[in-house]
């Protein structure tokens, strides 16, 4: 796995797409160390990219199964390692920045281009209400 190249949008219609959507979205690369995230995720989190940028995404991202309280860690290494998409089978919690409970549905999937393999994962929450 190379780990020289970051996910980040490339295009000025990419960047423009990616503000705008909805859903939180963040990158991470081969070691799981935040690349990008949208205005999305950096309201859900309460930080801007520039002070998340190299952080661990499992310092960030804090899930919780609704059913038992227990921890929950999105399985990002094996979505890398397998190159498959994951999705969670059920809506987990999480504290979003000004303390709210939110339920989310989390998905990851790998990213690679065919000069460089797989480059880091795109995870997408979508966050509902409690």
């Amino acid at each position: 796995m190379k780990t020289s190249q970051s996910i980040q949008p490339k295009s000025g219609w990419a960047e423009v797409l990616l503000k705008n959507i909805g859903d939180s979205i963040l990158a991470v690369d081969n070691d799981l160390k935040i690349t990008f995230m949208n205005e999305a995720a950096e309201n859900l989190f309460g930080v801007r990219l520039a002070r998340a940028q190299g952080m661990p995404i499992h310092d960030l991202l804090k899930l919780t199964d609704p059913t038992n309280g227990e921890s929950v860690t999105l399985p990002l290494a094996s979505t890398l390692a397998q190159r498959e998409f994951y999705s969670a089978d059920q809506g987990l919690l999480m504290m979003d920045a000004t303390g709210q409970l939110r339920r989310v549905h989390a998905s990851a999937s790998p990213v690679s281009d065919k000069k460089s393999g797989t480059m880091g994962a795109v995870v997408q929450l979508t966050v509902f209400e409690v």
